[in-house]
């Protein structure tokens, strides 16, 4: 049997500390968050502010807070589009990899390579289609239908009333019905455990980050190969 090791879909969602503290069933990640959570919801405030916290804040039926460390970011992936290059484009555009892919291809170091990837992503970004497309983001906040705080959450309570009260850095108190994270995944080693237990036993190789070190051909053992954010060692940043 051959077997296939995905990282897309075993990444743990990252969440803040102060939702840990406060520990309420009205504070959700948006991974894990169904339609049900924001039904019958008077106001929300979304933790974020990348694509899906633009998604949630263009589309909920609810007044809108969206707290964010940094204004709106345009670009149209998290990483630069020079790493979105696979070998059968390359090849049907008579051209080799680009100067960032050979970059990172040329580095033997893997701790280089996660520094490489580390550097440049940029996460936190929409395209500027949502941002000011039709209907895009900016003029939603420019029209009042989203409030943009340039802000962090300090502190997080439950409020008499139910709602959730949160403390933000500028000193600014938001009350709402719902909290969601959009605040992506963590830097774990997607399914950490098997993984490491894998490479224990087949005395297969990791890099210094607990990453995979597969071949060219995203081959980790004979019969087993890696996709997704386990092939970054090899693909590089867009994995």
């Amino acid at each position: 049997a051959t077997w296939i090791f995905r990282g897309d879909k075993t990444k743990r969602p990252k969440v803040p500390a102060w939702v840990d503290a406060m520990r309420s069933d009205k504070v959700r990640h948006v991974f894990r968050a169904d339609d049900a959570f924001l039904r019958a919801c008077g106001s929300v405030a979304i933790v974020g502010g990348g694509l899906s916290a633009a998604h949630l804040a263009l589309t909920a039926d609810a007044d809108v807070h969206v707290i964010c460390r940094h204004a709106i970011r345009e670009q149209q992936f998290d990483t630069h589009q020079d790493f979105m290059l696979t070998g059968d484009n390359a090849r049907r555009m008579n051209r080799g990899p680009t100067k960032r892919q050979r970059r990172f291809a040329s580095l033997d170091s893997y701790a280089e390579r996660r520094r490489l990837i580390q550097t440049e992503r940029r996460r936190g970004t929409v395209p500027a289609a949502v941002s000011r497309g039709r209907n895009g983001l900016r003029y939603a906040i420019r029209d009042g239908r989203v409030r943009w705080h340039k802000a962090e959450v300090a502190a997080a309570r439950e409020a008499a009333d139910g709602r959730v009260a949160l403390s933000l850095t500028t000193s600014d108190d938001v009350l709402v019905d719902r909290v969601i994270l959009a605040t992506g995944f963590g830097t774990r080693v997607p399914g950490g455990d098997l993984v490491a237990g894998v490479a224990h036993r087949a005395g297969l190789e990791l890099g210094p980050c607990g990453y995979p070190v597969p071949d060219r051909r995203l081959r980790w053992h004979d019969r087993i190969f890696v996709a997704g954010a386990l092939a970054e060692l090899e693909l590089g940043p867009s994995a």
